[in-house]
């Protein structure tokens, strides 16, 4: 499945650390990966509710089906050690990416990769923030 991680820039002056909030509600905007129009704008995603899967679908956090297709698009907010797995079976493809806890001094002002999220039939395109999302 595709991996999408969510990297962020910041400058840190007078913070310590800079870090993503793991119970923080998550505003997205996605498309189908098939078709360029078919859009959702605004998609909220909680990462503390997981949904239970039914029959052969994938463990998720979230899921819709686009119109005329025939099988369901998911997505899942991966933890440390998911994330460092996916990354493992990308193999040379994902060599030097790893999803930090925080952006601090000795990375600031570099892009640093702080959420990873694996799609299946869906594509993040846009993250909007809410306000508390970052501590």
């Amino acid at each position: 499945m595709p991996l999408y991680l969510l990297s962020i820039k910041a400058e840190l002056d007078g913070v310590s650390s800079l870090s993503l909030d793991p119970h923080a509600n998550l505003r997205l905007s996605l498309r189908n990966p098939l078709s360029d129009y078919e859009t959702r704008d605004d998609v909220v995603i909680d990462p503390d509710a997981a949904i239970e899967p039914e029959g052969r679908e994938p463990a998720h956090h979230f899921a819709l089906m686009w119109e005329g297709s025939k099988k369901k698009s998911f997505i899942e907010i991966l933890d440390g050690d998911a994330t460092k797995s996916a990354l493992k079976k990308l193999g040379k493809k994902a060599k030097g990416t790893a999803v930090k806890d925080a952006v601090t001094g000795e990375n600031s002002g570099d892009f640093v990769a702080v959420l990873a999220l694996e799609c299946r039939g869906v594509e993040p395109y846009g993250f909007h923030p809410m306000g508390g999302e970052f501590v």
